[in-house]
């Protein structure tokens, strides 16, 4: 019996240690929170945020605008953001907590990365998954669940 409880303990001390770790991240001044499978996410210069972890980079960037944002005012900022790369896919139909958004998938000269652009008042917010793997060499859930921890917080 006591064999059998020192051994689950290993295993629940084991499983403890080697799960990824994950970072929340508030900005209270660019309005967001999201958490990321990262050991670290920080605020690297005003309005980017990012860490890294063995699969690739993960960010958010925030621009500001000196006046509230339409949705047709956002649609144009996200043809300047596509302009210059080169498309793999697009999906435009998006919500965020009720606001609009757009993923956009392109080549990069050191791979492939993934925007999700969305916008809230007088901000536009690019959060983003960049990798010089392959698709089969990335974890695509754990890549979702740190898009979809995205939320506006003000």
């Amino acid at each position: 019996m006591k064999i059998k409880f020192a051994l689950s303990l290993v295993v629940l001390l084991l499983a403890t240690f080697t799960a990824a770790q994950t970072t929340t991240f508030n900005s209270a001044s660019d309005g967001f929170q999201v958490t990321s499978p990262t050991a670290t996410f920080t605020e690297l210069r005003p309005g980017t945020y990012g860490g890294s972890d063995s699969q690739g980079d993960y960010s958010v960037t925030v621009t500001r605008y000196t006046r509230e944002l339409m949705k047709d005012d956002f649609l144009r900022i996200v043809v300047v953001l596509s302009d210059g790369h080169t498309m793999v896919t697009s999906k435009d139909d998006l919500d965020f907590e009720g606001q609009p958004g757009v993923m956009r998938l392109w080549k990069t000269s050191t791979g492939k990365e993934c925007n999700w652009i969305t916008f809230k008042g007088a901000r536009v917010y690019q959060i983003t998954f960049a990798s010089d793997r392959e698709a089969d060499g990335i974890n695509f859930n754990t890549v979702n669940d740190f898009m979809n921890s995205f939320k506006f917080t003000n």
